[in-house]
Parts: structure tokens; C-alpha cells; sequence
């Protein structure tokens, strides 16, 4: 039995979500080693760390929520591709 196909459309807009997830997810961390503290400051609700490539920065709450949507998004649809193609 022939294996069934999937359209091409459907795998290349795959392909963009996962391009587009894993750029906003480098440009997301270089903007948090960038813009948030390097200490943790229970006061304004800096308290969840994120390490990066040169140090660690501490998030809030809002920051880790959209830090983890944005990564389940990479890894959900690099393996859709994989799983499409």
C-alpha cells in the first residue's frame, strides 16, 4: 500500500513556523541576557533564572511564560517537520 502523501504547502508552512519560532527564540534570549537583572529581586518578581550563552539572568513570571510558549513552539514544530516529512 502506497504511503500517504502530505501537501506540500502544509510541510513548507511547517517549515516557516519553525524558522520564525527558533529566530524569535535566539532573539528572545539575547533580548532577556540583555535587558533583565543579573541577581534575583524577589521585590519586582525576578526570581526565575535563565541561564544564556554568557550569563545568568532572572525572569519574571510574564518573561518565563512567554520563554517557555516560545520554546515549545521550536521543539513542537521541528517535530511536526520530522514527523511530516
Amino acid at each position: 500500500m502506497a504511503k500517504p502523501t502530505v501537501p506540500k504547502v502544509l510541510i513548507r508552512a511547517v517549515v516557516a513556523l519553525w524558522l520564525m519560532s527558533w529566530i524569535a527564540l535566539f532573539w528572545l534570549f539575547d533580548h532577556f541576557s540583555r535587558t533583565r537583572p543579573r541577581h534575583p529581586d524577589a521585590n519586582d518578581g525576578h526570581i526565575y533564572y535563565l541561564k544564556t550563552v554568557s550569563n545568568v539572568v532572572y525572569l519574571n513570571a510574564a518573561d518565563q511564560r512567554l520563554q517557555i510558549i516560545a520554546t515549545s513552539i521550536a521543539v513542537t514544530s521541528l517535530l511536526a517537520f520530522l514527523v511530516l516529512d
